[in-house]
């Protein structure tokens, strides 16, 4: 298991280096996850889509928002700067889509080149106070559940967070035990529990 971000894991799948990905990709011409970029790589396979749950994304800024950050256009600050998401990733490329929607050019945001391969790592240095805000998931602010987090959660959009297996592996026991265990009440019970994930639309 690796954390490639979402192309990164469909890419895997078309080379034939993976059994299941992950993704969360937003199609900026459509305004639909996953579709297009599904289409493009899977060449002449078939591939299953599995819609795990849904979850919020937001920026995650020090906690009361000190600097009164609300949105990404609050990101051409001179006094903010960002922790981004490494390229390929589905949040980063939410924030690109973002960006593009205000008209604003990747130069113009401070730390946009600045990547971190997780959500919790990004969240970490704004804590750390290394940085303003970041695009995350409302979990990653929370810091797992806890009752006083250290960060501010600012929603943006709710996603669908889908698996892609090429149905060649459906029967890979692997991939059996996974499909499984995503039905257990016990484990749905604590994704919940952690904050900002729903299992229906």
């Amino acid at each position: 298991m690796r954390s490639v971000g979402s192309l990164g894991g469909l890419a895997a799948l078309s080379r034939g280096e993976a059994h299941v990905a992950s993704c969360h990709l937003l199609d900026g011409k459509s305004g639909k996850y996953n579709d297009s970029y599904i289409e493009k790589m899977r060449g002449e396979e078939k591939w299953k889509r599995i819609l795990l749950f849904w979850r919020e994304q937001g920026i995650i800024v020090r906690k009361g928002n000190p600097q009164n950050i609300n949105g990404v256009e609050d990101f051409t600050r001179e006094d903010v700067s960002i922790i981004n998401r490494q390229p390929g990733a589905g949040t980063r490329v939410l924030l690109d889509y973002m960006l593009e929607e205000k008209g604003i050019l990747s130069h113009q945001v401070k730390g946009y080149h600045c990547q971190s391969i997780t959500h919790f790592d990004a969240a970490n240095r704004v804590a750390a106070g290394l940085a303003s805000a970041t695009i995350a998931i409302r979990v990653a602010a929370l810091g797992g559940g806890a009752s006083d987090p250290e960060l501010s959660f600012i929603p943006i959009t709710v996603e669908p967070y889908e698996l892609v297996i090429p149905e060649k592996y459906l029967e890979h026991k692997g991939i059996r035990a996974l499909l499984k265990a995503m039905e257990d009440d016990e484990w749905r019970a604590q994704v919940e529990k952690m904050g900002g994930y729903r299992w229906e639309a």
